[in-house]
């Protein structure tokens, strides 16, 4: 009796399903993430236990959501497609912009690190070490010194981020210019100054019938 399958597809079997269980079982053994800084958004949480009908209607998609944003090896695989986008001539993660509530765009690039969802302690030790250096450098020529930072459209229109984007924890920022003042730095914070002026335009201005904006 010949063979029912050739040995070349003999062999495909056992590889693909190796490439659908090692994923799942590596599940087992992996930190889970909240967010993810490679694609600018926070994953699906686990399913919570079913307590009514709608909820379980709904926990097959929940489920599938979970899976697909926790499963091993995911952000080692999503690198590798991004650069095969980019070296095919394609955007990363749908492109460089975000467009969020009221058309506003913002740069998806550190999206979560600028809202303070995600901080990295050591890039912030390490600025700030930079700085006040530079600060002391200067300062034994008499030479004055003033740090500041230009402030992201996500810090000053937070009511248009998307709804899934994390906003009004300390950020990385917050954390500099606090260890940039300890060293003697002086510095000017122009957050305050810019939010206030969003919030005071957007209080001279409201909805007409045809959904424009008019001055108050």
């Amino acid at each position: 009796m010949t063979a029912l399958l050739p040995a070349w597809r003999r062999w495909l079997a056992p590889i693909v399903l190796a490439v659908l269980v090692v994923p799942s079982v590596g599940m087992l053994f992996t930190r889970v993430q909240t967010r993810s800084t490679a694609e600018n958004r926070m994953l699906a949480p686990a399913p919570s236990r079913p307590t009514s009908l709608a909820t379980w209607l709904t926990l097959p998609r929940a489920v599938n959501a979970y899976l697909g944003d926790h499963f091993a090896f995911r952000r080692l695989l999503i690198s590798a497609d991004n650069e095969l986008h980019w070296r095919l001539g394609g955007q990363i993660d749908g492109g460089e912009v975000l467009r969020g509530k009221a058309d506003r765009l913002f740069l998806r690039e550190n999206l979560l690190i600028v809202t303070g969802a995600d901080v990295r302690p050591g890039r912030v030790n390490a600025y700030s070490a930079l700085i006040c250096a530079l600060h002391d450098q200067l300062a034994a020529r008499s030479i004055p010194m003033v740090f500041s930072m230009a402030p992201s459209p996500a810090i000053i229109y937070p009511e248009d981020l998307p709804n899934w984007v994390p906003h009004g924890a300390p950020a990385e920022a917050d954390l500099l210019f606090a260890q940039t003042r300890a060293c003697g730095v002086k510095t000017v914070d122009l957050r305050p100054a810019l939010m206030a002026a969003n919030r005071a335009a957007r209080s001279t201005t409201t909805m007409t019938p045809t959904g424009r904006t008019r001055a108050l």
